[in-house]
């Protein structure tokens, strides 16, 4: 899933297998206002579980881990972004559980792709302050819709098991 803002991607996720912590990404789904996305979920023939080793898996589930996270793998050249190659040299994934998006939006919505260089906007009218603006400086962050992770190398995968539905 991606998005951009005048052309240039600013979520770049981290390629792997996604997965949901147990039941939120149901749950979103099932509770969003996009028919098209809930008959597709209905639709489903297969749903598996996931068996992790955890221990070389990051782990957040506090917002202030979050904002953590993000100072210390952001990109140099882009406070927006995440530099994922710097993140997978440390770990075999992340997991963010539970959605952390609730605390950070609530129900605000920012659309800053009005502003040709958005950047510099923000830098010059709020400054660098990611504690008193999450809901700008973890954009990155805000379309993962549910409490979900990515696991990039497999030796994190333990098992894989096709539940029955």
């Amino acid at each position: 899933m991606t998005s951009s803002y005048l052309g240039s991607n600013v979520y770049f996720n981290p390629k792997g297998l996604w997965i949901s912590c147990s039941s939120s990404w149901l749950k979103y789904e099932l509770s969003s206002t996009r028919p098209y996305y809930v008959s597709s979920i209905l639709d489903a023939k297969y749903i598996y579980k996931v068996d992790l080793d955890k221990l070389n898996i990051l782990e957040i589930n506090k917002l202030e881990q979050l904002i953590d996270f993000h100072l210390k793998y952001l990109k140099k050249n882009n406070k927006l972004q995440i530099d994922w190659k710097e993140v997978k040299k440390k770990y075999d994934g992340i997991i963010i559980c539970p959605y952390l998006g609730y605390k950070i939006w609530e129900k605000k919505e920012l659309d800053l792709y009005f502003y040709m260089d958005y950047l510099k906007y923000i830098e010059k009218f709020i400054g660098n302050n990611i504690e008193k603006y999450p809901q700008i400086y973890l954009e990155w962050y805000k379309h993962w819709d549910a409490g979900t992770g990515v696991i990039w190398r497999k030796s994190a995968i333990k098992n894989i098991e096709e539940i029955n539905i």
